[in-house]
């Protein structure tokens, strides 16, 4: 944990202005972040679940099937950091958020491949409460 914390400070002080945002290449644009959600990263976040709770027994090893849906669920959290929403002096609270979902993804990702069960749990809160308070702030 105190790994991320290390992480996690320095990060959100570049995104939140102390350094360049990200690109916004292959992000998806403001006006699509709903259809993004939709089609893209709600259903990735559905998929890594899904095998973890239902395709797999506790300390079963990671299947094929649960490293393609983290590495897809991955690349889409990657794509919202680099959203043109987290761009100029308003954008810092969404880079925040998009940073956080990022650790927080990785960090279910590293428990689940330790197969270490109350740290998936912790993880997949975390991931939850990143993407309620993201919601809470920007869901129209």
């Amino acid at each position: 944990m105190k790994l991320y914390a290390l992480i996690l400070v320095p990060t959100t002080l570049a995104l939140a202005g102390h350094a360049s945002p990200p690109s916004t290449t292959n992000a998806p644009a403001a006006s699509d972040m709903a259809r993004f959600m939709e089609k893209d990263l709600n259903p990735a976040f559905t998929d890594v679940s899904y095998q973890l709770f239902h395709a797999r027994k506790p300390g079963d090893e990671p299947s094929p099937e649960l490293l393609a849906a983290f590495e897809r669920l991955t690349a889409k959290s990657a794509q919202l950091a680099r959203s043109p929403l987290g761009q100029g002096e308003k954008g810092a609270s969404f880079r925040i958020h998009a940073v956080q979902l990022q650790i927080a993804v990785r960090g279910l990702s590293e428990a689940s491949l330790s197969q270490d069960e109350a740290q998936i749990g912790m993880w997949l809160t975390h991931v939850s409460s990143v993407c309620n308070s993201c919601h809470a702030e920007y869901r129209e």
